[in-house]
């Protein structure tokens, strides 16, 4: 089960971020394009919530990036706390490809 929700700003263009109902090891086979007309001043912000229906979301990671520092090919990120310190060994499989 999922959910969307989409995001447009004019700096950046519009941005879809999905949502899922899932376990402990999640695998979500999602391919998300959007357009980033200021890279410089962009930010790419990836978080882990855990979502139900019975209490309020409970953030569970999280790792915010320099659109700029986004090397191309298969990288794994890791996911911080809400302090900023080490979530490990939590972290995302993603790939990214610019063009």
């Amino acid at each position: 089960m999922c959910w969307k929700e989409e995001v447009k700003h004019p700096a950046v263009g519009s941005c879809l971020t999905l949502f899922f109902v899932s376990g402990f090891n999640p695998r979500w086979d999602c391919t998300f394009n959007f357009t980033v007309h200021v890279p410089d001043l962009a930010l790419v912000r990836f978080v882990v919530e855990d979502h139900d229906y019975t209490s309020s979301n409970d953030f569970l990671g999280q790792f915010t990036l320099p659109f700029t520092s986004l090397r191309t090919g298969y990288r794994h990120v890791r996911l911080l706390k809400s302090d900023g310190s080490s979530l490990s060994p939590a972290s995302l499989f993603i790939h990214v490809k610019v063009t």
